[in-house]
């Protein structure tokens, strides 16, 4: 069953279920002509942005961005240890009911990811990687075919010592 509260700071304006959802609730705006014009009762749309889903909520003709997973934790779920992030429960951070949602510290997210393999940082998944795996074959087979690991590095616009990692096997080990 969808249950409905208000978002805190937007009383009146706003409301989120604990199924992860979001809604502007109907009211009376001032219209162009100096009148009032009614605006219906509307579920918002979600944009997923950085692997999150966050909404837009206008107040006073200035617009404030929100991740929906805290806008849920904060109306759903209380926090008496004062607990400053929000962790989804079964890794999936798109599933922003309250059920599967809990205050947690940066060391329990952690602990939390980690034990879940949310973590990944090898390959193609790591957020700071010039180079593919697909690279990475073709550099292998550059040093087989006896390029120096100078020529390699700058066609792929690296330093030597990333070559020289791939080629004793300290990084991208796992390909």
């Amino acid at each position: 069953m969808e249950i409905w509260k208000s978002i805190k700071d937007f009383e009146g304006l706003y409301e989120v279920s604990n199924l992860g959802r979001v809604k502007s609730l109907a009211r009376f705006v001032n219209g162009k002509n100096g009148g009032k014009k009614p605006v219906p009762e509307v579920i918002l749309i979600q944009r997923l942005e950085k692997e999150y889903f966050k909404v837009g909520l206008w107040k006073n003709q200035k617009i404030k961005r929100f991740s929906v997973h805290r806008l849920v934790c904060e109306a759903f779920l209380s926090n008496s240890e004062n607990k400053p992030q929000v962790n989804h429960k079964n890794g999936i951070k798109t599933d922003n009911r309250a059920e599967n949602l809990e205050w947690v510290t940066l060391s329990e997210n952690m602990i939390h990811a980690y034990k879940n393999n949310l973590l990944v940082r090898k390959g193609d998944k790591h957020s700071q990687n010039k180079l593919s795996e697909i690279d990475v074959f073709e550099i292998r087979k550059l040093l087989q075919q006896g390029l120096t690991q100078s020529e390699i590095a700058q066609k792929y616009g690296v330093i030597r010592q990333t070559i020289s990692c791939i080629k004793i096997g300290k990084s991208w080990s796992h390909i």
